[in-house]
C-alpha cells in the first residue's frame, strides 16, 4: 500500500489527467447540446448574442468544458486557500478567473 507522504507516480498522473480530458470533452459535447436545445427553445437568445448561434454554442461549450473540471478546481482553489473545505475551495477557483477579467476590463475601460 503506498503511503500518503509520496507523490502519485506518472502513471497515476497520467490517469488522472485522462479522466479529466474526459470528463472536459463529456462537458463540452454535453455543453453543446444544452446550448442547441435552449437556443432552439429561445430564439431569442441568439438573436440578442453578438455572435448569434456562435456565441450560443460557444457559451455552452464552456459552461460545459467548467462543469466537467469541477473535481479539479477544488484543487485550484486549494492552492489558494490553503483549506481543505471542497466547497469554498472550487468557489474561489470559479471567482478567480473573473476577478482577473474585471481587473483587466477596469484596467482597458471597457466601463465608461
Amino acid at each position: 500500500m503506498k503511503d500518503k507522504t509520496q507523490s502519485p507516480s506518472n502513471s497515476e498522473r497520467e490517469l488522472a489527467r485522462q479522466s479529466l480530458r474526459s470528463n472536459q470533452v463529456t462537458g463540452v459535447i454535453v455543453g453543446l447540446i444544452g446550448a442547441w436545445m435552449t437556443g432552439s427553445f429561445w430564439p431569442e437568445l441568439p438573436a440578442t448574442m453578438p455572435l448569434g448561434w456562435g456565441g450560443v454554442y460557444a457559451w455552452g461549450a464552456a459552461i460545459g468544458a467548467i462543469l466537467g473540471s469541477l473535481p479539479q478546481l477544488a484543487r485550484v482553489g486549494k492552492l489558494i486557500t490553503r483549506r481543505d473545505n471542497a466547497i469554498l475551495n472550487g468557489v474561489v477557483a470559479l471567482c478567480v478567473p473573473l476577478i482577473i477579467i474585471l481587473a483587466l476590463a477596469l484596467v482597458f475601460g471597457a466601463f465608461k
